[in-house]
């Protein structure tokens, strides 16, 4: 263009970043059947030996959600579950 008052193909220019456009999209498009969010929950109960189970509703809400990794931290230590949509309930007892 005489306008830009520069010597270059504007054509190509303009084609990197259309191609810039579609790299981006392809990364998005491994993405597409995942999503992540993270919740954190304390709970208190005087009468720990008295838990022994939670259920999540979680399920109820995300139609579409499959599992839920879950980890619990207590005085007895760490531990780690995947809790899926036919079962969403979590045995807790011993966990605390």
């Amino acid at each position: 263009h005489e306008d830009h008052g520069d010597d270059h193909d504007h054509g190509e220019a303009h084609a990197d970043g259309h191609d810039d456009a579609h790299d981006h999209d392809e990364d998005h498009a491994d993405e597409a059947g995942h999503t992540e969010f993270h919740a954190e929950y304390a709970l208190n109960c005087r009468n720990t030996d008295a838990l022994s189970e939670i259920t999540f509703a979680y399920f109820d809400a995300f139609e579409n959600a499959r599992a839920l990794e879950v980890q619990i931290v207590s005085a007895a230590g760490a531990q780690a579950f995947e809790v899926e949509r036919d079962e969403p309930t979590l045995d807790l007892r011993g966990m605390f």
